[in-house]
């Protein structure tokens, strides 16, 4: 019942999107960290979520969105 929700970033409508939502536990504001190597450190803020999806918005706002596409990331409880 403890274990990470993780899920992998699609790149949407300029947006980034998640396939997980309100029905798997998410909520607006959660955080959600990068699990790649690459992105070690990178936060993102849920900005958005319905009941099958979320978008996601990196905590710093230089980060190109387009660099995320495909990553896997991981929600913080």
């Amino acid at each position: 019942a403890c274990r990470p929700v993780v899920a992998n970033i699609e790149l949407r409508n300029n947006k980034l999107e998640v396939p997980l939502g309100t029905k798997q536990g998410l909520r607006k504001n959660q955080l959600a960290v990068l699990e790649s190597n690459d992105y070690r450190g990178t936060f993102l803020s849920v900005s958005e979520v319905n009941n099958n999806n979320a978008v996601l918005t990196p905590l710093n706002s230089t980060t190109k969105l387009s660099e995320l596409e495909g990553q896997k990331t991981r929600f913080l409880e």
